[in-house]
């Protein structure tokens, strides 16, 4: 195999009695409605620590649902690609540290790493989250979870590949950086401005974000992602919708989101350009999810969009109720009165 072979083995439990029972729609139905329930409670470590970040768990709510309904997140969130997987198991790793249970955040960095070799980056950035945060003694139980996971690694070096205890199934290959970054950035067919347009709040918030301690961590691990990405030979990362290879790190988005939250009262335009971004990503994702196998072969944005009038009815209307639900829910009379985090 050309891939890592942690998912399929985290897969294999679940797939068993269903394949013996003789259930129809095997094994796409199983891991479909498994990546389904795995990015569900992604989602909901993502609105808990928004909530909390917040002080108002209302907002919380709001922010994990704009950041997850209008990026590639909603997509992939129905299939078996790597990055939902990732992507929940790193904001559970998130959620664990930050509410004290740093063994079982262990075990989450450790999953995504068996699943895929990249996750070690963000990995990196959580471990030195936790250790100032926790301490020396209590960051130790992260350590078996990543052993396990070290472990894991060589023995499928030495099981599979035999040629080493340090080995991959895809050995990195250099591209040029310069046209990863811009392609990731601004690409018709996988660049993040127009797939998860909420980024444009990470650069309109930039003078507010830079007082959030929260933001400079998150923000150089999304840099280093976005980078690691940038510089492999396929940073287009083969047949997906939108930049795949970047879901993982989707999730940090949040942050932006939520200071446009925050200080959407105090700055009217600051609403607008939420709502207006957020109902963009929506309508994307929906006419994607709508026609998942032209999405799926790397339609640029107007093939995806404009390639038919019901397509383009579709994300038309589904912008307009995106920013209608978005304008409602971020209104100040709509707010709750926030309690400490």
């Amino acid at each position: 195999s050309s891939h890592p072979i942690g998912m399929p083995l985290f897969a294999a439990p679940f797939l068993a009695i269903p394949w013996r029972l003789g259930i129809p729609g095997m094994p796409d139905l199983v891991l479909g409605l498994l990546t389904v329930l795995i990015s569900f409670l992604g989602y909901r470590a993502l609105s808990a620590l928004a909530g909390e970040w917040l002080g108002e768990p209302r907002g919380g709510r709001v922010v994990a649902a704009i950041t997850f309904f209008s990026t590639p997140l909603w997509f992939y969130s129905r299939t078996f690609f790597t990055e939902p997987w990732l992507a929940a198991a790193l904001v559970g790793a998130l959620w664990a540290v930050r509410h004290g249970r740093v063994v079982v955040a262990g075990l989450l960095l450790g999953a995504a790493l068996m699943i895929k070799e990249q996750a070690l980056l963000p990995s990196l950035f959580i471990v030195g989250w936790a250790i100032p945060r926790s301490g020396w003694r209590r960051a130790l139980g992260l350590l078996p979870g990543l052993l396990l996971a070290g472990a894991g690694f060589v023995a499928r070096n030495v099981l599979l590949y035999g040629s080493s205890w340090v080995d991959f199934p895809q050995h990195f290959r250099k591209g040029d950086v310069l046209d990863g970054i811009a392609g990731l950035a601004v690409d018709p067919a996988r660049g993040i401005v127009w797939f998860a347009p909420v980024v444009l709040l990470g650069i309109l918030l930039l003078p507010g974000l830079r007082k959030q301690s929260a933001a400079l961590p998150a923000a150089a691990c999304f840099a280093a992602f976005y980078l690691l990405q940038a510089a492999w030979i396929d940073w287009r990362g083969g047949s997906g919708f939108g930049p795949r290879l970047l879901v993982p790190v989707l999730p940090l988005l949040a942050l932006p989101v939520a200071l446009a939250w925050r200080e959407r009262a105090r700055t009217p335009w600051l609403r607008v350009a939420l709502c207006l971004l957020a109902a963009a990503g929506i309508a994307v994702e929906v006419v994607a999810i709508s026609n998942p196998f032209k999405a799926f072969w790397s339609p640029s944005l107007g093939d995806l969009l404009f390639a038919s009038a019901s397509r383009g009815a579709t994300g038309l209307g589904a912008a307009a109720i995106a920013f209608g639900l978005c304008w409602r829910a971020t209104g100040p009379e709509a707010a709750r009165s926030p309690v400490a985090p």
